[in-house]
């Protein structure tokens, strides 16, 4: 699919049978909603009911990388991350700056849509088409900046979403951190993660670089505004 600002795929992965599939997203959608986040919500209408409950396997969380993701425009690298909160029982979007965004559009995808609840502690590994669930019970109980810095040195270069004790025991206002540097609200994406036994994502760097329409006329703006960031 030659989308341009777009990876245009979708991965669906199911923690409950261990499926995971790819999706191109579709050109309506990209048509008709704005961003990572527009796309989100899209999608968040077919998966996510509204009566479900925010710790059950049916709840769903759904990352989406920005647009301006892996383009030259600064400070605009955003991941958003969809899903039904448990600390006010609303479908809403947490949202951080990061490498994640862009690290996971290099692999391919611009959105993924995890469902269902792992047996056991687990996390998700992204590299390129190679996308798999990993053993994490030996990082269970271990704090997010520990489990954070382990998958890092692991998986270099790599951007990773990780929780701590308080998700795993799913306090309604844990938080998920992007690579220690941005959290994903209070809304409790933390305990959302936990109850799906799921530890952290990880994102490798992938080797599919992101294209745009206009490459020349991007570097332009992107260049106005990193002079104007400098005054």
């Amino acid at each position: 699919m030659n989308l341009t600002g777009y990876a245009g795929y979708i991965l669906h992965i199911d923690l409950t049978t261990s499926k995971i599939l790819k999706e191109a997203i579709p050109e309506r959608y990209v048509e008709q909603f704005l961003g990572g986040a527009g796309i989100n919500y899209r999608i968040a209408a077919d998966v996510i009911r509204p009566e479900v409950d925010p710790l059950s396997p049916e709840n769903a969380i759904i990352l989406g990388a920005g647009a301006f993701a892996g383009t030259r425009v600064p400070c605009a690298s955003k991941l958003s991350v969809t899903t039904k909160f448990p600390v006010n029982g609303a479908i809403a979007a947490a949202r951080a700056g990061g490498r994640f965004p862009m690290m996971l559009k290099s692999s391919g995808y611009d959105h993924v849509v995890i469902t269902g609840a792992a047996i056991r502690p687990v996390y998700i590994k992204i590299c390129n088409d190679e996308v798999s669930l990993e053993d994490a019970r030996g990082l269970w109980r271990k704090d997010i900046f520990e489990t954070a810095s382990l998958l890092s040195r692991q998986y270099r270069p790599c951007s990773t979403i990780s929780i701590g004790p308080a998700g795993e025991n799913r306090v309604s206002i844990s938080l998920a951190y992007v690579d220690l540097n941005g959290h994903l609200g209070s809304g409790g994406l933390g305990a959302v993660m936990g109850s799906k036994n799921l530890k952290a994502i990880v994102a490798c760097r992938g080797n599919r670089p992101v294209t745009v329409a206009d490459a020349a006329g991007l570097r332009q703006l992107a260049g106005g505004i990193l002079d104007r960031m400098k005054r």
